[in-house]
């Protein structure tokens, strides 16, 4: 992985996500992109088209000013830095920011712990790389405990290696836990066959079996039992049928992230 794409609107959750990015960039060598977008509904504010495009430049030396100015603080660090920034629609820019770029990993501060907000949204929805949520005042250590919800689907559709690679920079054991409505636990999910793709000698794997009426609700009881530093969450097959089109439903990381300040990362989805 070459960088980490750190979303910045130079908010209090941006900032969070930001001192998250500097701890795991340390740990995982790797350096740091950050990318803002800029409303022009917030820029400009006269009819008058050479006075709008005054204020279109002002702001864009204050938005070059403020990202320089954090460049400055993670190459301090020891970290490589870029920063990028554009105007318009903030999904728009976004995807083909990411499109561009290539982004396998991304960072972003959540502005609410019940309500997701526009960008966070559209990232659960659409993107389909790493997503790590940040919601409280947190960094990647080495001692940092690692969790995954998992079942045998989620061994398919969902790409793990960052989360044995997190548990590897951590050198705590990564923990396994499935959770279901049968008291009858999936012991399968300990086949060494279905982890031959991540396992390293000497990895201690934690298995956990829990009974819950919903998969959101014991992801809950998990993190309140367990309390890790990270959950890790695959984000399953979309599905598109007429009936979900008309009656849309939040998906199980949506609910999870309302739910926890616990950081959550969204796994990226297996490659074909």
């Amino acid at each position: 992985m070459k960088n980490i794409l750190v979303l910045m609107d130079f908010s209090n959750a941006s900032y969070l996500a930001l001192r998250y990015a500097i701890t795991l960039a340390k740990s995982i060598d790797c350096g740091i992109q950050l990318f803002h977008v800029a409303d022009p509904n917030d820029i400009v504010q006269s009819d008058n088209q050479a006075a709008a495009i005054r204020e279109i430049n002002s702001r864009k030396e204050i938005i070059e000013s403020r990202l320089s100015a954090i460049v400055e603080i993670i190459e301090a660090e020891k970290i490589d830095s870029t920063y990028d920034y554009s105007i318009g629609s903030i999904t728009g820019e976004l995807k083909v920011y990411i499109q561009a770029n290539s982004s396998e990993l991304i960072i972003i501060g959540s502005h609410s712990n019940s309500k997701l907000g526009e960008i966070t949204q559209y990232l659960v929805n659409h993107y389909n790389g790493a997503l790590f949520l940040i919601s409280k005042e947190t960094e990647f250590a080495a001692n940092s405990k690692t969790s995954v919800a998992c079942n045998l689907k989620t061994v398919i559709e969902a790409d793990l290696t960052i989360a044995f690679d997190l548990a590897k920079v951590s050198k705590s054991p990564i923990t396994i836990f499935n959770n279901g409505a049968s008291a009858e636990p999936h012991r399968e999910i300990e086949n060494p066959s279905v982890w031959k793709s991540y396992y390293e000698p000497n990895r201690k794997v934690n298995f956990i079996y829990c009974k819950s009426d919903s998969t959101t609700d014991g992801i809950i009881e998990h993190i309140d039992q367990e309390k890790p530093d990270v959950i890790c969450i695959g984000r399953g097959k979309k599905n598109n049928t007429l009936f979900n089109w008309i009656f849309p439903t939040s998906s199980i990381a949506s609910q999870v992230i309302g739910r926890t300040t616990t950081t959550v990362l969204l796994l990226p989805n297996a490659k074909d």
